[in-house]
C-alpha cells in the first residue's frame, strides 16, 4: 500500500542514504544530476545551516521499499513560510526521485496533495523545473502562469557522428573564429588544452575560475570581492572532490587550456548519467578577445563526444555565448504556488512587481553606485 510521509530530522534523512542512492540509480534521469545524493547532503550540511532552513523531506513507500523521494525544505522569509526545493541556489534543475513505472505520474499526483494538505507553508516554490523534470506536469498544473521563465541551451551529441560533424553544423562565422582565436594565441606561445585533466586539483581548478570571474566583474565596473560566499566555496570544492574519488555516481570533470604553463582558461564540469553540465567557466579577461573560453569549450566537447556522451548542457541562464554552440532551448520555469492570501501576496505583489521593479532600478545605476550597494555574486 502506498504511504507519504515527511522525512524532518537529521537521523531520518541520513537514515535515507542507501535507498536514496538505488533510487538514483535504478531510476534517475540524466536531468536529475541535483538531486543525487551527494549533492543534496552536501548542501545540507554545509549550505543549509546558513540559510536556516529545516528539512521537509517527502518519502513514498510501498510497503518496504522507497518509491518517491521529492526533497524538500522550508525556509522563513520576511515572516513567510516556505517550501522549496533542497539544494537551493546551487541547484540548477528541481525535481523528485521517483520508480520508474506507468503509475510515476499518479504516484506523483498523490505527493503534491500530501504536500498541500500537511506542509502547513504559505507558498511552494519552484524556481528551475526543466521541462522534462519529472514534476513538470504536476506543478504546472497546480502553478498556473511562470512568475518568469528561461532556457537551458544543450546539444544533443546523439544527432552527430563526432564532434566534427557537429562543428560543421555551426556557422561559419563561428568556425572562423575558432580558427582565428588559435592562430592569435597560437603567436603569444604554445597552445595545450585537455577536456577532461586530471593533473590540476579541484581546490585551484574553482580558485582559478573564480579569480577570472572577478576579472570579469571587476572590467564591467562591478565588485568581484564578494563573488561567492565562503560556504559556497566550501561546498563546490567538496562535491568536486566526491565526483572526483566516486565516479560510480557521477564524475567531475575539469577543461583546461594553457598558454605555455599559464593558465588561461578553465571550466568545472559533471558527468551523469552519461550526460555533461557545463557548470562554471572562466578565462583570462586579458585575453578575451583572443576567445580563450571558447576555444576550451571546443575542447570539452571533443571530450564528451570521445567519451559518447549523450547531452551537453551549458544551464541557465541562457546567453547569446550558449546559443551559438547549442542546437536545443528546455524551457526552465519558476513558480510559485500560493497555498493561502499571504502566498499569494509574496507572488502576484512581491514577486510579479515590487521585485521586478526593484531590479530595473539596480540595472539603471552607474556601475560605482552598484559596486557600492551590491557586489557582483553567483551565489548564496
Amino acid at each position: 500500500m502506498l504511504q507519504f510521509e515527511f522525512i524532518n530530522n537529521q537521523q531520518q534523512f541520513l537514515n535515507l542514504a542507501t535507498a536514496w542512492k538505488r533510487l538514483g540509480r535504478e531510476s534517475a534521469t540524466p536531468y536529475q544530476f541535483f538531486q543525487e545524493w551527494h549533492w543534496v547532503s552536501n548542501w545540507w550540511k554545509l549550505l543549509a545551516p546558513v540559510g536556516n532552513y529545516r528539512l521537509r523531506i517527502l518519502v513514498a513507500t510501498d510497503g518496504s521499499d522507497v518509491v518517491m523521494i521529492w526533497p524538500w525544505v522550508i525556509k522563513q522569509s520576511c515572516g513567510l513560510r516556505i517550501l522549496e526545493p533542497m539544494g537551493g541556489l546551487m541547484s540548477c534543475f528541481d525535481d523528485a526521485l521517483i520508480i520508474d513505472t506507468k503509475d510515476k505520474q499518479k504516484i506523483l499526483g498523490l505527493a503534491w496533495k500530501h504536500i498541500l494538505k500537511h506542509s502547513y507553508v504559505d507558498a511552494i516554490e519552484v524556481r528551475a523545473l526543466h521541462e522534462c523534470a519529472n514534476i513538470a506536469s504536476v506543478v504546472r498544473l497546480a502553478g498556473g502562469e511562470a512568475v518568469k521563465s528561461t532556457v537551458s541551451p544543450a546539444v544533443d551529441m546523439r544527432g552527430y557522428d563526432n564532434f566534427d560533424a557537429y562543428l560543421a553544423s555551426r556557422s561559419k562565422k563561428m568556425r572562423q573564429n575558432q580558427r582565428r582565436s588559435l592562430k592569435y594565441l597560437g603567436k603569444l606561445g604554445n597552445v595545450r588544452a585537455s577536456g577532461d585533466d586530471q593533473d590540476i586539483s579541484v581546490d585551484d581548478a574553482i580558485n582559478i575560475c573564480l579569480d577570472f570571474k572577478s576579472q570579469w566583474l571587476e572590467a564591467r565596473g562591478l565588485s568581484g570581492k564578494t563573488l561567492v560566499t565562503r560556504d559556497a566555496i566550501q561546498f563546490l570544492k567538496k562535491v568536486c572532490w566526491d565526483y572526483r574519488k566516486n565516479t560510480q555516481d557521477a564524475h567531475t570533470c575539469i577543461s583546461t587550456l594553457y598558454l605555455d604553463e599559464k593558465l588561461i582558461s578553465v571550466g568545472i564540469g559533471f558527468r551523469y548519467q552519461n550526460y555533461h553540465y557545463e557548470y562554471l567557466g572562466g578565462f583570462d579577461y586579458q585575453l578575451e578577445r583572443h576567445g580563450p573560453g571558447r576555444l576550451r569549450m571546443e575542447q570539452g566537447m571533443r571530450n564528451c563526444f570521445s567519451k559518447e556522451i549523450s547531452g551537453y548542457n551549458m544551464l541557465t541562464p541562457a546567453t547569446s555565448f550558449k546559443k551559438i554552440w547549442t542546437d536545443s532551448e528546455p524551457l526552465v520555469e519558476h513558480f510559485i504556488i500560493p497555498v493561502n492570501v499571504r502566498g499569494r501576496l509574496y507572488r502576484d505583489l512581491y514577486m510579479r512587481k515590487i521585485r521586478p521593479g526593484l531590479k530595473k532600478s539596480y540595472k539603471a545605476l552607474p556601475s560605482f553606485v552598484k559596486t557600492k550597494l551590491l557586489p557582483g555574486r553567483i551565489w548564496g
